[in-house]
Order: C-alpha cells, then sequence, then structure tokens
C-alpha cells in the first residue's frame, strides 16, 4: 500500500503513522503498541520486540524473539 507517511498496520486492526515517508525513522513494536527511542516503557525487552527502521526506498525490520527479519522495497510515490 502507498502511503505518503511512514505507516504500519497492526494486528489489532490498528494503524500507526509517523513522520513523512521521505524521513529516516525507527519504531519499535513492543507489548501491542509502537514506541519511539525516547518513550521506551519502563520493562522494555529488546527480546520481546520488533524494531522497523523506514530508509528511504526500503523498509527494514527485525524480530529479535524469533531472530530473523528483512526488508520490504518501498513503493515510489508519482
Amino acid at each position: 500500500m502507498k502511503s505518503n507517511k511512514n505507516e504500519l498496520l497492526l494486528n489489532t486492526g490498528g494503524k500507526w503513522a509517523g513522520q513523512g515517508a521521505a524521513t529516516p525513522e525507527v519504531a519499535i513494536f513492543f507489548d501491542d503498541k509502537v514506541w519511539s527511542l525516547e518513550g521506551l516503557p519502563n520493562g522494555f525487552d529488546l527480546s520481546k520486540a520488533v524494531i522497523v527502521s523506514f530508509e528511504g526506498e526500503k523498509i527494514r525490520f527485525f524480530d529479535f524473539g524469533k531472530l530473523s527479519g528483512g526488508y520490504y522495497k518501498r513503493e515510489k510515490s508519482e
């Protein structure tokens, strides 16, 4: 899905929207919520988190619980 923002669709049916798509950004999915680096909650456990990095033409992710990750190519805006 093409968007003009950095976005994540959540399993709960919700959606998280961050900065504009041209802005590099890191999002941390933990405890069924998306957190910023500055706002991590007490009790944060990296082994139960997924890190998503929005980087220009690619969106990279790593699931520390499964020790696996990958990337998606971002659709270009017209």
